[in-house]
């Protein structure tokens, strides 16, 4: 059972998803031996097997360090940028009796903090000085806002700025269609003139986006080829990977930047942001797509996205499968205000919206869900329609 959990487990280590695994396991005196491939009832040592996707990886080895085990994978599925924890745990520990006055707690502290607010400070006040002097920057705004509970801080910020704003695949529901700084999402999945725009800027502050090869293209010396680049990632790794090329490489949260920003925002005051905002306007109206019609016999998938786009209401909540359905998404759908996308992006995941949707019908406690299918993928779990009947 736990190998069947892999691909949910890749999922939300790829794309920042807290999520806690608790797996069964043999005895612990019939564990294998040095090279010895299975000695236990149908064991495995899951927990090398997972160690490389997950943030914190443990089989419990004595009864009385439950506790720590459970308060620290709890603590680090969420800390930081979240990911995915596995608890491992042997069949005779998971049926002896536990003195509860025995066990033993986790301390956060633990952990430690490295984060050196005074240099970060200085690295927004030198993001305050190029927002000055910019005469074409943009904001790409990643899913680590929402991460972060800075969705509405981040909409202060852009309104106050009055910057060009783009988004990521992740973070595609995070404005509505409508607002005015929105000019769509760029990448190699996205729109054209949105990526006209990225490319012609001459300051790019990224905000919450790991900045993928799919979103920059295999050719990422050449992404916003002419822009300085402040790039805000709560993971430090991200800052330091080789396909960016960060002028300021701030690692906080971004609701921690957004937040300094605005408290620095009436410093700035650019005049060239209404001439570079109409330049973004010309983008668009220049490069949108075409209304595609349908035949009589078949169906065009951007007439579809285009109509379900239009019947959607505002809240509404769909989910998704990677492949075919994500890229006709990105290029034509429009959100409305508070509508979200929900779907498996870092691994382009093709099976996963019908089971999604489960998920996000009880997490919305019983709203209707769009579930959005690749084919092969919706016969790949197919038996979740059972699943749906008996939850009704």
């Amino acid at each position: 059972a736990g190998t069947n959990a892999l691909t949910g487990v890749a999922d939300s280590w790829t794309d920042s998803t807290p999520l806690i695994v608790i797996s069964g396991q043999c005895q612990s005196e019939q564990a294998k031996d040095g090279k010895l491939r299975q000695l236990g009832v149908q064991e495995l040592d899951i927990v090398s097997v997972v160690k490389p996707i997950t943030k914190y990886a443990v089989k419990i080895d004595a009864p009385h360090k439950t506790k720590y085990y459970l308060e620290k994978a709890l603590y680090l599925a969420r800390e930081g940028r979240p990911g995915p924890v596995w608890i491992d745990i042997p069949i005779d520990i998971q049926g002896m009796s536990i003195d509860e006055e025995e066990l033993i707690s986790f301390d956060p502290s633990e952990i430690g903090n490295s984060v050196d607010l005074k240099h970060i400070k200085k690295q927004i006040s030198a993001t305050v000085d190029l927002l000055k002097k910019a005469n074409r920057p943009v904001i790409l705004a990643g899913h680590g806002i929402r991460l972060a509970g800075a969705e509405k801080d981040f909409l202060k910020l852009i309104d106050s700025l009055s910057v060009p704003v783009l988004t990521s695949r992740k973070a595609a529901d995070l404005l509505p269609n409508n607002h005015p700084l929105f000019f769509g999402r760029s990448g190699a999945y996205g729109q054209r003139s949105s990526n006209f725009i990225i490319q012609n800027s001459d300051l790019l502050i990224c905000i919450g986006s790991r900045l993928s090869i799919p979103h920059i293209g295999r050719n990422y010396k050449a992404f916003a080829r002419e822009a300085k680049k402040v790039i805000v990632d709560i993971d430090k790794y991200e800052l330091k990977k080789k396909t960016i090329q960060p002028y300021i490489p701030v690692n906080c949260s971004a609701k921690y930047f957004i937040n300094e920003m605005l408290k620095r925002i009436k410093e700035i005051n650019n005049p060239s942001l209404p001439k570079w905002v109409d330049k973004c306007k010309e983008y668009k109206s220049k490069f949108q797509s075409d209304a595609i019609d349908a035949k009589k016999d078949c169906v065009n998938a951007y007439s579809f996205v285009d109509q379900l786009s239009d019947k959607m209401e505002e809240g509404g909540i769909m989910t998704i499968d990677g492949g075919s359905p994500i890229i006709y998404f990105m290029q034509r759908f429009k959100f409305k205000k508070g509508q979200r996308l929900i779907a498996a992006t870092g691994l382009d995941n093709y099976n996963f919206a019908l089971p999604a949707s489960i998920g996000a019908c009880i997490g919305s406690k019983g709203k209707n869900i769009i579930c959005v299918c690749e084919d092969t993928g919706f016969l790949k779990h197919v038996q979740e329609l059972e699943t749906i009947v008996n939850n009704k």
